[in-house]
């Protein structure tokens, strides 16, 4: 089943919807109680009046919500944009992080090492010569 409305309304149609008005001469009809006319008439031509004046701003809510949703979307992007720049960002900084704290590891270890060896090549020199 085909979709009653257009779910998207370009910028002239929006325009003239807000308006009131239309491109078209001969879309114009204006709704005037005839003189003298009978009383029903006049009724329910201010009934339709009425009416119109409802569509006219229910349209407009419309349009402001489409606009309102529009900018929501717009910052639903650009959030899920910027939470995979940031988790690309924070995947390269753990990387960095965890090569640091290698590094860091294996200077302690020299260091364990050159101190280790400060300490123990001497007391096997003394003993060799001991001997």
């Amino acid at each position: 089943m085909p979709p009653k409305f257009k779910r998207h309304v370009d910028a002239e149609e929006r325009v003239e919807l807000l308006s009131g008005g239309s491109s078209s001469s001969d879309d114009d009809v204006t709704y005037m109680p005839r003189q003298g006319g009978n009383k029903q008439v006049t009724k329910v031509q201010k009934q339709l009046d009425d009416v119109v004046g409802v569509m006219h701003q229910n349209i407009q809510k419309m349009v402001a919500r489409g606009d309102k949703l529009e900018d929501l979307q717009d910052r639903s992007e650009d959030l899920a944009d910027s939470a995979a720049s940031f988790r690309a960002q924070a995947r390269r900084i753990q990387r960095q992080m965890w090569w640091r704290r290698c590094r860091s590891r294996l200077i302690l270890a020299v260091v364990v090492l050159v101190i280790l060896g400060i300490i123990i090549i001497p007391i096997i020199v003394k003993s060799i010569n001991k001997s």
